[in-house]
């Protein structure tokens, strides 16, 4: 077969089986890993569903908290007075609170009140069936009140009516001091209403079952299995998934069912038909591509194989190469050739290269024996005449190659005598000594001479090398001169200085030593010890002192009292040094008479000082103990007054609510076909919403007041978790909606990704955070734009940013708006009436410091504003990214 055509029939069958398998391959890889990303998807959905869940469960808690940390309810349970039922438990709170059920139980688990309502019908009740048996002692919903630490109790019972949520808290006072009084529950059932937010929020179609009751077929197996959620993906164009939720004894208590359209799915068989086309068209273009290869590669070079071979054949003296790249036979034939045409050229090469080495070895030794910087001079050993000699050696000698070469060494450049040789006449095997070299001229030069024997092309000869030592010979004299001059530095020295051996005898004073201790260098000098003029009991620490300067190279020092040679004490600063490379310490004296008998009088002055700052400081200590009571009952004031005011107002918009239902259901209709009574509607319709109005926003001021307080006074229950705050900003972006319709010419954006990592916090205290700073944006903001953004770019953080694009914040009032009632001037600029009670910026800095975090702004009036909120990421099993001694500052 010829080899175009072998190659063609290969090159089919191999793209046909690579098209068959990787068909087969997208259908398996690319199929199911779309599945899977459905599976995920259906997952992550009832996850949330499931944490939305818990999260109606933490509402009705915090609402029972904020009752069971009151005075008021504390002491219903002792004196059981009808006016806190007709205040508090009335059936515009079961209303307003959407609640099912409010209960006040005394420490034994007896109930002291308890009622239900029907939201339905807007009609008080009795208790939910079988919820009251829960709170006897010992069951699910009792509280262990003699425990130092009481828990509280929050979470889901499956009751005859339906699915129930309950929170169960401790009753104390308003300041959280004990011990408890009693207890105080409060629920809800289920309701549609409530599933409808979850699927709000979760922008799928939701619906909830009961697990006692028939349910779904594709449901079935989740109950009475160990599995908490299941996805049913049998049908092709939806898919569904359950969640099963716990009650608190562990038992099952509610199934949440989310329908979600099977996009994903779709897409994946989308995707395999589209790779499969793609896949048939480069796989034509593929072999029409190695079929080029092949023509330019294999089939083109045989062709110039061929015409060369027949070249060689016409001409083999004038076409001896054969040029074919490849690995092929011809390529291997084609080869041969070269490597007996190349083995010849490279024989002929090599011998070139050697004798070329050679010449250029030799010319580089000659080079070397010039260039180094020491006389060389070769000598015959037999007639002791000069061989050779280098540059250097001919320079130092002032003579020329020609009057050395050939001339005996004795009485020429060598002060030996004939037949005083040290190498070959005394037998040294090697002279190394100061000699003098004679120069040109009868002159002489100092150097330093070594001889050695050597062998050259098998004739042995005296190696003689040298060096110039006159430099060394005057650096010499002026050590001689410096050690002269540093010695009479040393003796006119300021500070009373001394020499001493490591024993301690002293070699050398100076005249400030003289004068300090009232005697004579003479009569110093090698006859004392340097320790003899301190006293006795300090001699031993000297003298280890000294030792210390030695092992440790470094300067030692101390203060002490000199005696002085006629009996005087001076106190002085010694200081011991070390000399590098010789066995001797310098010591230094400095007189310090005078400065300690300043330093006297001023330690007396600071003593005195001292007494004085300590009484001031014990006056302030008072000052701040009196100002933390009064913090304390401040405190408490705001905390009683804030539930002494909400009371009231529930009723006044419970009551409002009612009587306006009522006008609109009897009276409305009647009033407007009448023309005269049509403007007293429209008034009394525009009143009823002011009053819903203003009492919303003295609602949130009182709301606002307690946080505040609650947070300063330590007393606010934080319910970390760990969460993605995404989904928080998720929800902040829905709930703001409702302002942003009230603004025609305000629009929001929100940019960030879909995950933004891993922070640990009170997921509805960021949440209360966001809601503020976006709150503030739109309320500040007259047309343009509001945009949430986040992002996670900087390790180890998360960074929320609130912009707009309102009327901005002069420069002096940045930092001041983070302060406590601090109010800035209405939008408009029109009114001085504040906007709030100036403490939502404040709380929201104290719960961003809480978790170490950081918040601030950036503005500029008329060119809006920016809030940035920075909080620390952590790992999903809550461990911090990032070191805690980090300054939160500098992020």
């Amino acid at each position: 077969m010829r080899l175009r055509k072998a190659t063609v029939l290969i090159l089919l069958a191999s793209i046909a089986a690579l098209a068959v398998i990787l068909t087969l391959a997208s259908e398996y890889i690319v199929g199911a890993g779309f599945d899977e990303l459905e599976v995920r998807y259906g997952e992550r959905n009832l996850e949330r569903a499931e944490r939305l869940v818990r999260t109606e469960v933490a509402g009705i808690d915090n609402l029972t908290v904020d009752w069971a940390t009151w005075d008021a309810t504390y002491e219903f349970v002792v004196d059981r007075n009808e006016e806190y039922i007709r205040e508090n438990i009335i059936l515009e709170t079961f209303l307003e609170q959407e609640l099912n059920f409010i209960g006040v139980f005394n420490r034994a688990g007896e109930p002291v009140y308890a009622l239900g309502a029907a939201l339905e019908t807007e009609e008080l009740t009795a208790p939910p069936e079988g919820l009251l048996s829960r709170m006897e002692p010992g069951r699910v919903l009792s509280l262990d009140l003699d425990a130092e630490e009481v828990e509280p109790v929050k979470g889901l019972l499956l009751l005859e009516g339906g699915p129930f949520l309950v929170a169960v808290h401790p009753i104390v006072r308003s300041d959280g001091a004990g011990p408890p009084n009693g207890m105080l529950a409060m629920g809800k059932f289920v309701s549609d209403d409530m599933i409808a937010r979850l699927a709000d929020n979760l922008g799928l179609p939701a619906a909830w079952h009961r697990p006692d009751r028939p349910l779904p077929e594709a449901a079935q197996e989740l109950v009475g299995s160990s599995r908490q959620t299941l996805l049913d993906f049998s049908e092709h164009d939806a898919g569904k998934g359950f969640v099963e939720v716990d009650d608190l004894d562990g038992a099952p208590a509610l199934i949440v069912e989310l329908t979600f359209d099977r996009d994903i799915h779709a897409q994946s068989h989308k995707t395999i038909r589209y790779f499969v086309i793609a896949l048939v068209v480069s796989t034509l273009i593929f072999s029409m591509c190695v079929m080029l290869v092949i023509e330019r590669r294999v089939l083109s070079r045989l062709d110039r194989l061929n015409r060369q071979v027949r070249e060689v054949a016409k001409n083999p003296g004038s076409a001896p190469w054969v040029h074919l790249d490849g690995r092929d036979e011809l390529a291997e034939l084609a080869q041969g050739i070269n490597t007996m045409l190349g083995e010849i050229v490279q024989a002929y090469t090599s011998l070139d290269r050697e004798l070329t080495a050679r010449r250029a070895s030799e010319t580089f030794l000659a080079q070397i024996f010039d260039a180094v910087k020491a006389g060389i001079i070769l000598v015959d050993p037999v007639d002791f005449t000069v061989q050779d000699a280098n540059s250097f050696a001919l320079e130092l000698m002032g003579r020329s190659r020609e009057d050395v070469i050939g001339k005996k060494c004795h009485g020429f450049i060598c002060p030996a005598e004939a037949g005083r040789c040290p190498v070959v006449d005394l037998g040294n095997t090697v002279d190394l000594s100061v000699r003098q070299l004679i120069a040109e001229g009868g002159g002489v030069v100092p150097i330093l001479k070594s001889v050695n024997r050597v062998q050259r092309d098998g004739h042995e000869l005296l190696l003689e090398t040298f060096i110039d030592i006159s430099e060394i010979q005057e650096a010499e004299d002026a050590l001689k001169l410096s050690e002269e001059m540093y010695r009479a530095i040393f003796r006119n020295t300021g500070a009373a200085s001394l020499i001493a051996d490591m024993a301690g005898m002293i070699t050398m004073v100076n005249e400030e030593f003289e004068r300090l201790a009232g005697i004579q260098a003479a009569d110093v000098e090698l006859r004392y010890f340097w320790v003899d003029f301190f006293p006795q009991e300090d001699q031993r620490a000297l003298l280890a002192m000294q030792r210390n300067a030695d092992d440790l190279q470094e300067s030692q020092h101390a203060k002490l009292t000199f005696n002085t040679a006629n009996g005087e004490e001076r106190f002085v600063r010694i200081l011991v040094a070390k000399l590098p490379r010789v066995n001797v310490c310098v010591i230094s004296l400095q007189d310090l008479t005078e400065q300690q008998q300043t330093e006297t009088a001023l330690r007396t002055i600071q003593q005195e000082l001292e007494e004085t700052v300590s009484s001031r400081t014990k006056e302030l200590r008072d000052a701040v103990e009196e100002l933390k009571e009064m913090d304390r009952l401040k405190s408490a004031f705001l905390s009683s007054a804030s539930h002494e005011l909400r009371t009231p107002l529930t009723s006044v918009l419970g009551y409002t609510k009612l009587i306006r239902k009522t006008l609109r259901r009897h009276f409305w209709p009647t009033g407007r076909r009448k023309e005269a009574l049509a403007p007293i509607v429209q008034e009394l319709e525009s009143n009823f919403k002011i009053i819903e109005r203003e009492g919303k926003r003295l609602t949130q001021i009182i709301d606002d007041l307690l946080d505040l307080n609650t947070i300063e006074s330590g007393s606010m229950v934080w319910r970390d978790e760990v969460f993605d705050p995404a989904e928080v900003l998720d929800q902040a972006v829905r709930n703001i909606q409702p302002a942003l319709q009230k603004r025609e010419f305000v629009k929001c954006e929100s940019t960030y990704p879909r995950s933004l990592g891993f922070v640990r916090m009170d997921r509805a205290r960021l949440h209360q955070v966001v809601i503020n700073l976006l709150d503030n944006a739109v309320k500040f903001t007259h047309q343009g734009t509001v945009a949430l953004r986040a992002s996670n770019k900087e390790a180890g953080w998360v960074e929320i940013r609130v912009e707009d694009s309102g009327v901005g914040i002069p420069k002096e009032e940045l930092e001041a708006i983070f302060d406590k009632f601090y109010q800035t001037q209405s939008p408009d600029g029109l009114s001085d009436k504040p906007l709030g009670t100036g403490l939502g910026l404040t709380i929201c800095r104290r719960i961003v410091e809480r978790y170490h975090g950081r918040i601030w702004v950036e503005s500029e009036p008329g060119r809006g504003s920016t809030f940035i909120v920075r909080l620390p990421m952590t790992e999903k099993d809550g461990k911090p990214l990032r070191n805690k001694s980090e300054d939160v500052g500098a992020a």
